[in-house]
């Protein structure tokens, strides 16, 4: 988050999105960055938070999990108390209903679990997370499938994350991003300046391996070399290449004269002794 007030945890289940989200709040905490945590969860994971932050969180903090009637939900907030970090945590439906509270409430810091139920612009869960995420210092959304329809699922997500990416309008974005076509020019039938598209997206996404990156860069669909490639190229330059599949290694055509070039890139590149 050093680059931007937003970033994206791109990783599957099971590959410690809660764990590294609570790891990174902690240090925020202790930077005396963040005081005021809010999660936003499907209903069904809100009470896991509760868990993993009794598992893993090694500095002080008080957690409420909001439940019960919205005037119960309503009084939380406003009486949220405790030493440390102070974390809210509630469902995305209740959270558009307590835009008001949570808004006086102030958080420093807004994570969005499971961010795909954020994709599309005109929700009004969405909405109040958009107005939410300009009043907070930091954002982060935890996925494993940020695109679950098109390209476009992007956008709702990252104008939570940080409006300066992609923009504030959904048909700005859509009109650069896609192809028009059918009836009155209403439908998409296709899209463009993907590369560009994922390089902006990954430029505030982590994914903890190089096969995800360039895997869920081809997912994209369409012009799929050119944007695995400028993924590939980003990711094998950050994870080296003992990170590659070795089957992917193994596909690849003359490899000693590609090994052999790197070498004299490398080789000719200014060095700073001192």
């Amino acid at each position: 988050m050093q680059t931007s007030k937003g970033c994206a945890f791109l990783m599957d289940m099971g590959t410690g999105k809660t764990i590294t989200t609570i790891a990174v709040a902690g240090a925020m905490f202790y930077q005396r960055k963040v005081l005021k945590l809010l999660v936003v969860a499907p209903k069904s994971i809100v009470d896991v938070w509760d868990e993993e932050f009794q598992k893993f969180a090694s500095f002080p903090y008080s957690l409420a999990v909001l439940d019960g009637s919205s005037a119960r939900k309503a009084d939380t907030i406003r009486n949220m108390i405790g030493t440390g970090l102070q974390v809210i945590v509630v469902n995305y439906e209740s959270c558009w209903r307590l835009e008001t509270e949570l808004t006086q409430w102030k958080p420093d810091m807004i994570v969005c679990d499971e961010s795909s139920k954020i994709k599309n612009p005109q929700a009004k869960c969405s909405k109040a997370l958009h107005h939410l995420g300009k009043i907070s210092s930091y954002n982060l959304i935890l996925t494993g499938t940020p695109v679950t329809n098109s390209p476009l699922d992007f956008f709702s997500q990252y104008k939570f994350l940080d409006d300066s990416i992609f923009g504030q309008s959904f048909y700005s974005f859509r009109s650069y991003y896609a192809i028009m076509g059918g009836y009155q020019q209403h439908q998409i039938i296709g899209y463009k300046h993907l590369a560009e598209l994922v390089s902006k997206a990954h430029a505030i996404a982590y994914t903890d391996n190089f096969t995800d990156c360039v895997l869920k860069a081809v997912n994209l669909g369409y012009d799929t070399d050119t944007t695995a490639a400028v993924a590939g190229s980003i990711a094998g330059a950050y994870y080296g290449v003992e990170g590659i599949p070795t089957e992917w290694l193994n596909c690849l055509a003359r490899k000693e004269w590609i090994a052999e070039l790197i070498d004299k890139f490398v080789n000719a590149l200014p060095r700073n002794d001192g």
